[in-house]
């Protein structure tokens, strides 16, 4: 006990340290002096298509931020697929589409933006009970050409994103998107 008080002494009455200390400083700049966030995903669960004027023509999710936000990516999972008729007339369908848009209000009758996020519809596969796509909007849906200056990947605050499909249809859906701050 006494040897090690001895060193410790002798350290302290030279100035030297037994220890090293070692600060790490991490450091980040923006271009506006703010500060990040983390991406998010949005989601409406249990979209019934089977049900038009429910919420299966469109449903909506509210951007309560306060910020506009960047879309990253849209997606669609279903189960229960099956047979594909026309919203209202139960006319036959070539195929299930869903697209989603920016609207000033929730789960309008017609979606009267024409600006699609990622630029077009996805379209859900019939051919299973199951479905599932993520698709990125960089990679322009509707074009498949990479990067996007789309303005309609903007997510504008105190807006909603509607989900539109053009189908009844058995399956029961989630919609979302991914964001991150503008």
């Amino acid at each position: 006990m006494v040897t090690i008080a001895a060193v410790l002494g002798a350290f302290a009455f030279f100035g030297l340290t037994p220890f090293k200390l070692v600060v790490t400083k991490i450091l980040g700049t923006t271009t506006q002096g703010g500060t990040g966030n983390i991406a998010r995903q949005y989601n409406v669960y249990g979209v019934n298509l089977g049900a038009p004027g429910s919420n299966a023509t469109t449903s909506s999710i509210y951007n309560g931020t306060g910020n506009d936000l960047f879309v990253t990516h849209v997606i669609v999972g279903c189960q229960g697929v099956g047979t594909s008729k026309t919203a209202y007339t139960g006319a036959g369908l070539a195929s299930l589409t869903v697209y989603a848009a920016t609207t000033s209000t929730s789960n309008p009758a017609n979606v009267t933006n024409a600006n699609k996020v990622g630029g077009g519809n996805l379209v859900i596969g019939t051919s299973t009970a199951q479905f599932m796509e993520a698709s990125s909007t960089s990679a322009g849906l509707a074009t498949g050409l990479g990067g996007s200056n789309l303005v309609n990947n903007i997510w504008p605050a105190s807006s909603y994103m509607t989900f539109t499909t053009n189908a009844t249809n058995t399956a029961v859906c989630t919609f979302g998107v991914g964001v991150t701050s503008s």
